[in-house]
């Protein structure tokens, strides 16, 4: 599953990431509609939204399945969240849903922030570049 590790830099698209995200097979890009929300909050952080979000509309969106937020993942979040907190490790809202999209669909959960998820139990979360399944 798509996640944090490829929202827009200053230079984006960043050659890199859109290099590794094309490189994948066709179809095998995941990501929860939380992702999408995230990119386009980068774009409208910025004093000029509008051509940074042309490049995600152009150059990332299309590349992934869209994953909705659904009951299955809703109630696995709010186990997991209960969970974490009283073992004293949250890992906030948006990163537990990702975390229970990724547990409900059976995806693998690739991130920057790999280290923060390694109290998530059950999740195949690893700091790889995109592929094998999900992001």
């Amino acid at each position: 599953m798509l996640h944090k590790q490829y929202k827009p830099s200053l230079r984006f698209p960043d050659a890199r990431v859109v290099t590794r995200l094309l490189a994948q097979p066709a179809g095998s890009l995941y990501a929860s509609e939380l992702t999408r929300f995230e990119l386009r909050r980068s774009a409208f952080l910025r004093d000029d939204p509008e051509p940074l979000w042309s490049r995600i509309r152009e150059f990332i969106l299309p590349l992934v399945h869209w994953l909705p937020l659904d009951q299955a993942i809703s109630l696995r979040a709010g186990e997991l969240s209960a969970r974490l907190r009283l073992q004293g490790r949250e890992i906030g809202v948006v990163d537990t849903l990702l975390a229970a999209t990724a547990q409900a669909r059976g995806r693998r959960y690739s991130t920057a922030g790999r280290v923060r998820f390694r109290c998530v139990r059950s999740l195949n979360a690893a700091a790889t570049a995109p592929g094998d399944g999900g992001l």
